[in-house]
């Protein structure tokens, strides 16, 4: 059939084209949630320059799976950027999977084997979400893993040997799915080359296992001072899988809770109908799959059991390939086409409902749009020098990964040059006075608040502060009048608070501009209340929130400017201004303060 091939190919091709670009999408416009592309990106910007720390793990280059597959990756990446390289080399790998699983499927169910093995591979629900979220060292894993089930399935002991290093290579901890299929290569090997596949199955097995434990070994001597993954999955267990033997004996109800659990009751269930649980009718293969799903089961992480994470991406070439026996032993009982036509339909529903990708009814176009928050992120990355050091969050860190010392944004402090902060919060409580009692405004407010610190640039949602500047100055400026520039106040004063004093109000067109006079430094938690009656629910943080109000000096004069409603405005100057002061408890700075007080507008100008 000389369709077969040409459709393989254009599969393929469409896949990792699609990955690629999404992957690049989302990175370009800031909306990647986690860190792990700035993790290892940063880990192949270290290793081409014989670093092997890692600052924003905290942990050294072996406790991040030791994923060697990064140095010669990161030596590109010093030509072409190590981002669209990690993300190039993800797609590729993906893509690629598509010609070993072609031919297995190909050898066991004809030429239409071909393009089926590579339509239930690319439309599996987990591949689009991982390939176009983050980077993984394990996505990189699966081309040689798809590679060394070829060579199981054809008896090919170089090519198992071969394989095994690639996948190595990537994470030491898949040397599990290693020493499976070697087991499995050992035993299966039949006729004259039995000797010899028994030879490189154990020479494969023993060095999987060896391998392994000289990497845990040297975990266990190197220093980490950041949470590892084995905690992160197993604390509740000791921090290894295998704790769950012993918690079975001393809290045997916490075990069977765990395992229990609705998620983990159909997490079987739901990785292996979108290949139309074709995988049961063979067991034998599913050994290989067997130690990437048992881990999952045991993990107390919240996305360990998800079909759209990466924990279960290195089982899903096992999955296809047990489809693809599953399927020819079933097509050996019943009628071949509608049996095909009906595994194709599955796989392209499931990709429809829950492929992550254009085409998906759970596809996330927001996470792929420029929008207000792409221009903050770009804005604050061209604002860090590119050999300064620099903390941030998660969505930014890509984009500062190519340094000696980035780190994610604090708690705790890494005394870099530059801390970023995410003033989000602010957006989601605005003008509500529960932001000041949110987990984030406190932190925020502190840093404002430090001497040692200075505002370099704000965006509507993030904050960019530089160590050594002084906080009056830079972008804070732009809050005090200077002598020259004052005006006359035409209407009476109003004293908010013992700190604090307000000289004019004055609203142009929907800004509420108010000239403010300090009388001493005030709590860096005041804010203020404003609206057209006596007791204003709108409360309102002074200077934007990128000044401190610890800051102010005596006989300061500042201008603060707040953005009203067309319904706030026309309120206002029909009923007039009330303006009051609190603290992030909700009381007034002081007992004898107005809970608000009324000031009469200036003429608008």
């Amino acid at each position: 059939m000389r369709w077969a091939r040409p459709l393989t190919v254009m599969l393929a091709l469409l896949q990792g084209s699609v990955v690629f670009v999404l992957a690049w999408q989302r990175y370009a416009t800031c909306h990647n949630e986690t860190f792990d592309l700035a993790l290892y990106a940063r880990s192949a910007w270290g290793l081409s320059r014989n670093d092997f720390w890692n600052p924003i793990a905290d942990s050294s280059f072996v406790h991040l799976h030791a994923a060697w597959v990064l140095f010669p990756l990161g030596m590109v990446g010093r030509v072409f950027g190590t981002v669209p390289v990690l993300l190039v080399a993800q797609a590729i790998a993906i893509a690629a999977c598509v010609w070993p699983l072609a031919r297995i499927g190909e050898r066991h169910l004809g030429h239409v084997g071909a393009p089926l093995a590579a339509l239930l591979w690319l439309a599996y629900p987990n591949l689009g979400h991982v390939g176009s979220y983050e980077m993984h060292p394990g996505t990189l894993a699966l081309f040689p893993l798809c590679w060394m089930l070829d060579s199981l399935d054809r008896g090919s002991h170089h090519g198992l040997l071969l394989s095994a290093v690639g996948v190595l290579a990537c994470r030491a901890d898949y040397a599990l799915l290693t020493f499976v299929a070697a087991v499995l290569f050992a035993r299966s090997t039949q006729g004259e080359a039995r000797a010899v596949g028994r030879r490189y199955g154990v020479l494969v097995a023993g060095s999987s296992v060896l391998y392994l434990a000289v990497i845990l070994g040297l975990q266990r001597v190197t220093m980490s001072h950041g949470p590892t993954s084995a905690m992160l999955h197993f604390g509740d267990w000791g921090g290894s899988p295998l704790g769950i033997v012993g918690a079975l004996f001393s809290d045997p109800a916490r075990v069977w809770s765990h395992v229990t659990a609705s998620e983990r009751l159909t997490y079987l269930p739901r990785i292996l109908w979108p290949l139309a649980l074709l995988p049961l009718l063979a067991p034998r293969l599913l050994w290989i799959a067997a130690p990437t799903v048992a881990l999952n089961l045991i993990s107390h992480w919240p996305s360990a059991t998800q079909l759209d994470s990466h924990y279960l991406t290195p089982a899903v070439p096992t999955l296809v390939m047990a489809a693809m026996h599953g399927l020819r032993r079933l097509r050996a009982r019943g009628p071949s086409r509608i049996l095909t036509v009906v595994v194709c339909a599955v796989a392209m529903f499931a990709s429809f409902i829950a492929g992550g990708l254009p085409w998906s009814r759970d596809f996330a176009s927001a996470a792929f749009t420029f929008d207000a928050h792409s221009a903050a992120c770009a804005q604050i990355a061209s604002a860090i020098p590119s050999q300064a050091t620099a903390q941030g969050p998660d969505p930014l860190l890509a984009h500062l990964a190519e340094r000696k010392v980035v780190g994610r944004g604090p708690p705790p402090e890494n005394g870099t040059d530059y801390v970023v902060l995410d003033t989000s919060v602010r957006q989601r409580f605005e003008h509500q006075e529960s932001l000041l009692r949110t987990v984030e405004e406190p932190v925020l407010r502190t840093w404002l608040a430090r001497s040692d610190h200075g505002v370099s640039s704000v965006t509507a949602s993030l904050l960019l502060l530089q160590k050594g500047r002084p906080p009056r100055s830079g972008w804070s400026a732009r809050y005090f009048i200077a002598a020259a520039d004052h005006q006359p106040t035409n209407t009476q004063p109003l004293r908010l608070t013992a700190c604090l004093s307000v000289l004019r109000a004055v609203i142009n067109d929907q800004h509420l501009e108010l000239t403010l006079q300090a009388h001493e430094a005030c709590g860096p938690d005041l804010a203020l209340r404003l609206g057209a009656t006596s007791r204003p629910k709108r409360v309102d943080l002074l200077f934007d929130g990128a000044l401190s109000p610890a800051h102010l000096r005596s006989g300061d004069r500042l201008r603060s400017v707040h953005t009203l409603t067309k319904a706030e405005a026309t309120a206002i100057r029909a009923q007039g201004l009330w303006l009051g002061a609190l603290r992030s408890s909700g009381a007034r700075p002081d007992p004898q303060d107005p809970i608000a007080a009324p000031i009469s507008l200036a003429a608008e100008h």
